[in-house]
């Protein structure tokens, strides 16, 4: 049995920053859903933990309300998230043109190829999977939020990286650029002295770019 409660903040407090300073407490079976439009958290928990949070947040936050949503259903815990991950590559390629007659001629000449492949990825909502980027590896964690919405947890599979994690909100049918997460992790791991790492791949002139979205 879980029961989701609900803590609502002052509209200038960072839902994320809120959710980050409780990571510590979360178990792997806890999950903790963004009510954006009144800026509130909602974490579901068993019965016996829920005070737990409240007594932690109420500490560093002034709360503006707290409540118990009730039981939750298994149906919502067992949803799945399913997202395409696409893939794409575009060449650059120079040459010369050689015209021969009466008056030789040599000009240069580009052209641009764009491949485009797409891979279809099934999540059950809070569980964990893996996602891989050219030679990197990144942990993903997908969280339905309502009909819409997701909120979806990287870090790097590589415990080399760091551990650090990054929380981002995604709508359906938006793509979301991997670099983009990339960049955040590795802004996270500059306390910890870790050596950044880099998601585009350019090989020669050839950009490879990585992409999700939340179907």
């Amino acid at each position: 049995m879980a029961f989701a409660d609900s803590y609502c903040f002052e509209k200038t407090v960072n839902l994320k920053n809120a959710k980050n300073s409780i990571d510590f407490l979360l178990l792997p079976n806890d999950v903790v859903d963004f009510q954006t439009d009144e800026n509130c958290i909602d974490i579901t928990v068993s019965p016996d933990r829920g005070k737990l949070f409240e007594k932690y947040l109420s500490k560093r936050y002034a709360l503006l309300s707290t409540s118990r949503k009730g039981e939750v259903s298994s149906v919502v815990d067992s949803a799945n998230c399913v997202l395409d991950f696409k893939t794409t590559t575009k060449t650059n390629s120079e040459g010369n043109t050689v015209k021969l007659g009466q008056k030789n001629s040599a000009n240069k000449a580009s052209s641009t190829f764009i491949n485009e492949s797409t891979m279809q990825i099934l999540l059950s909502s809070g569980l964990q999977g893996e996602l891989e980027v050219g030679t990197q590896k990144l942990k993903i964690m997908c969280r339905l939020i309502g009909e819409s919405t997701a909120n979806l947890i990287f870090s790097f599979a590589d415990v080399g990286h760091g551990s650090v994690k990054t929380e981002i909100l995604v709508k359906r049918g938006e793509w979301l650029n991997i670099a983009s997460v990339v960049k955040e992790l590795n802004e996270n791991n500059k306390n910890l002295g870790i050596p950044q790492t880099d998601i585009n791949e350019l090989n020669g002139k050839t950009e490879i770019r990585y992409e999700l979205k939340l179907q």
